[in-house]
């Protein structure tokens, strides 16, 4: 595709440009590709971008199309980028839903016959089907009652007007190029800021990412991605052994390293506090292939253990109060440990699976008995249930094996432990 530069900058070794071009342009050049960037969230539901085709039929302007490329071809005042060599950083909804009414018209207007009336007509099971089959559909985005209007030629907006309102309407975009990954996603955080919040759990994602894409990591636990479409089922519990939700698993890792359970919090994003965190060796230390695999094993031998004895730790497991509270207690058990930490970690885990064999495992009638007993107007239940997840866990590993009773009513503050 070919984009009309209006401005462009150097800014420390980055290329920016402010560019145009014509909608339907830049969706001719838009692959299934595009939608796909692994940083970006899913495309979702959004009834306010309901109204975006109104605003391109009446030339009001939508927000600049922010998107990265490898490298800068520019002649002429115009830059050359390959159709579906650039990634969207931000602007993904309204482009996948501008390019459904393209992709919903083009269908529309290729299978379209005439009445006995001499009168345009269209099928649409057929265009559904035809919907469906295409590259990259997602059901649900569109209700059925938005695409009929769409269909009906008596409405100001119909699909035989699509291709020409593309053509004449320009659309804004902010290039970068030369962006290495954590630029980019720390690009796509500020972009998101005061618009449509990123939720707290793909930014932890995005900022694991690249220590989670190693192939070498246990082929035996799957990690689910808020994007992907078993996100909700496996959150849930409708899961198998080994699938666990990516931003519990990095919480659970945290918690490890710190020595007590923590939440999924912005707060707990960054890896370098100087207080409360970790340090630059504690890095190095643990965002390794080799721990990294270790830590990842013994959960799946965690939750094969637990599912295998009641199928209610499928639900219970998978959740990141839980994750957390477990590796906080491990973590905390492990503080002395100053040599070989993998060896010990493992120990550690395998300790606990030993110990919970020797119990009534995680005893989750209790533990459900006693949680039911929080009252939620006086405290935040979630702090309540990590912290007595850790207490019970800290107990199975030192052999104390304190009840749940217990472990939900102590008021001995974590951080004087």
């Amino acid at each position: 595709m070919k984009v009309s530069i209006l401005d462009s900058k150097r800014i420390q070794g980055r290329s920016w440009f402010l560019g145009k071009m014509s909608l339907w342009d830049y969706l001719v050049s838009v692959s299934p590709k595009n939608f796909e960037f692994e940083i970006q969230r899913g495309i979702v539901k959004n009834k306010y971008l309901d109204s975006i085709l109104l605003s391109v039929q009446r030339n009001e302007p939508i927000p600049p199309i922010t998107i990265t490329i490898d490298k800068a071809d520019v002649k002429d005042n115009e830059l050359n980028i390959n159709n579906g060599s650039f990634n969207i950083l931000d602007g993904l909804q309204r482009t996948y839903r501008l390019w459904l009414y393209k992709k919903i018209s083009e269908i529309a207007l290729e299978t379209q016959s005439l009445d006995m009336f001499g009168e345009y007509t269209f099928n649409m099971s057929t265009i559904i089907n035809e919907l469906k089959t295409s590259n990259y559909y997602i059901p649900g985005v569109l209700s059925i009652s938005l695409i009929k209007q769409l269909l009906d030629l008596s409405n100001s907006i119909n699909v035989s007007i699509i291709p020409q309102i593309y053509k004449n309407f320009d659309v804004f975009f902010y290039i970068w190029g030369g962006l290495n990954e954590k630029e980019t996603i720390n690009k796509m955080l500020i972009l998101n800021a005061g618009q449509r919040k990123v939720s707290t759990g793909h930014q932890y994602e995005l900022m694991f990412l690249q220590i989670f894409k190693d192939k070498e990591l246990s082929k035996q636990v799957h990690l689910i991605r808020e994007k992907d479409d078993s996100y909700g089922k496996v959150k849930k519990g409708e899961r198998n052994v080994g699938d666990f939700i990516f931003s519990s698993t990095i919480i659970g890792l945290q918690s490890l390293i710190m020595g007590k359970p923590i939440r999924l919090s912005t707060d707990n994003l960054e890896l370098n506090y100087e207080e409360d965190f970790v340090s630059e060796e504690e890095v190095d230390k643990y965002f390794n292939q080799p721990f990294l695999n270790i830590y990842l094993e013994s959960l799946y031998n965690i939750d094969n253990l637990l599912c295998s004895y009641d199928s209610q730790y499928y639900v219970w497991f998978v959740k990141d109060t839980t994750i957390s509270g477990i590796m906080g207690a491990v973590g905390r058990y492990l503080r002395l440990v100053k040599d070989d930490y993998n060896n010990n970690f493992q120990e550690a885990t395998n300790k606990l699976i030993t110990n919970l064999c020797h119990t009534n495992y995680f005893n989750l009638n209790d533990f459900y008995r006693e949680y039911n007993n929080l009252s939620s107007s006086r405290i935040n239940i979630g702090d309540k249930v990590r912290d007595a997840i850790f207490r019970y866990s800290l107990s199975v590993l030192d052999g104390s094996n304190i009840q749940w009773s217990e472990a939900f009513t102590s008021k001995k503050g974590l951080n004087n432990e």
